[in-house]
């Protein structure tokens, strides 16, 4: 049987805790959480190389939409940078991204030299 408490639980045990000792477990969370999207990043990552062509499978904001396709230009420590022939150039994290196979035209607005 698993001994985990339930988040019910957790979200009572939290709410009995003062500020200062709640601000201190939403930090070590914080932590938690922003090392296990790191490492969902890396191993999303070490899947794609340099040219290979991706698809956004979750929204980037405004300028851009989930199903963007783009091809990868370069890797960054918690970015990829993907050149998207519609939308412009964008860092993205890695786990938002879909390999696909290249357009049979390629690249049809080459990234500008930089």
């Amino acid at each position: 049987m698993d001994d985990k408490p339930s988040i019910a639980q957790a979200v009572e045990a939290a709410q009995k805790l003062g500020d200062d000792e709640l601000r201190q477990v939403l930090e070590i969370l914080s932590d938690e959480l922003r090392h296990r999207y790191r490492r969902a990043d890396q191993i999303a990552a070490a899947a794609l190389r340099v040219g290979d062509w991706v698809e956004m499978t979750q929204g980037g904001g405004k300028k851009l939409p989930t199903g963007a396709k783009g091809h990868i230009i370069k890797f960054r420590k918690e970015q990829v940078d993907i050149h998207f022939p519609e939308h412009g150039t964008f860092g993205v994290s890695a786990v938002a991204l879909r390999k696909i196979d290249k357009p049979p035209a390629g690249c049809p607005k080459p990234e500008p030299d930089v």
